[in-house]
């Protein structure tokens, strides 16, 4: 049994202005040292935004949708991943099982 307890972690406003203002140097930094190689990697970050719009914000049609659940499922057998069926592993619990050992 889990109980879920929610608390927030205080802490001084300063530590997390500092914490921006490191982030911020170190970020200035590198792009004061080495421009080309930031400049490559905004690129590279940027290319995640149309993939992350088409492949999780984007409504697919019904069809393309059981096409890709088909998909899964399959990579999931095949990588031995798969998540089991509730109910079998209700049935199936050896702790409420009641077996005869003597």
């Amino acid at each position: 049994m889990f109980l879920y307890v929610l608390f927030y972690i205080q802490v001084p406003l300063v530590v997390p202005a500092f914490l921006c203002l490191v982030c911020l140097v170190i970020l200035c930094i590198t792009i004061y040292q080495k421009p080309t190689e930031c400049f490559l990697a905004v690129i590279v970050i940027t290319g995640g935004v149309p993939a992350y719009l088409i492949g999780c914000r984007w409504k697919k049609p019904k069809s393309i949708q059981n096409k890709l659940d088909c998909i899964t499922k399959y990579l999931q057998i095949l990588l031995l991943v798969s998540a089991q069926d509730e109910d079998y592993l209700i049935d199936n619990d050896p702790l409420t099982e009641t077996s005869s050992i003597n």
